[in-house]
């Protein structure tokens, strides 16, 4: 996590009481459609992953009308599984829309790419995908990354 935690002082917050506590966030995905985000790449410690993350600055078309638009710092992210093809096809085609929008050459490393890509603004074209196992478990699905 690249921001810095606060320090916590156990004792006030024992001190407190329930309402001076946080809630839990509530995680949902980022509704399908277009979306103006700052994005950021961390490899999985031990894991043939990249974590792409995502920060809403806001969101510029929903696919459904009915959907609620994000609220600016609402934060996603996916999980580019690279023992596979479907997680290496993902994160090829996130990086290559990167490479060509920075004018990159063919020989560019994939490190090189993600490096320069690093807290860049893009636009992120999002549809949900279902867990094949839990229906009621949805994710982000990067379709497509677009520049302004």
């Amino acid at each position: 996590m690249s921001e810095a935690k606060q320090e916590v002082n156990v004792d006030e917050i024992l001190d407190g009481t329930l309402d001076d506590l946080a809630d839990i966030p509530e995680w949902k995905p980022y509704p399908a459609g277009g979306h103006r985000v700052v994005m950021t790449f961390e490899r999985v410690a031990g894991k043939p992953q990249i974590r792409v993350k995502m920060k809403a600055i806001e969101t510029v078309e929903l696919a459904n009308a009915t959907d609620t638009p994000l609220q600016p710092g609402a934060e996603g992210s996916i999980i580019c599984q690279l023992d596979n093809e479907f997680g290496q096809g993902t994160f090829k085609m996130i990086m290559g829309a990167f490479k060509t929008h920075l004018g990159m050459p063919d020989s560019a490393k994939n490190s090189e790419i993600m490096q320069q890509a690093q807290g860049m603004e893009c636009v992120v074209i999002t549809t949900i995908r279902e867990n094949s196992k839990d229906k009621s478990q949805k994710f982000i699905k990067i379709e497509a990354v677009d520049f302004v």
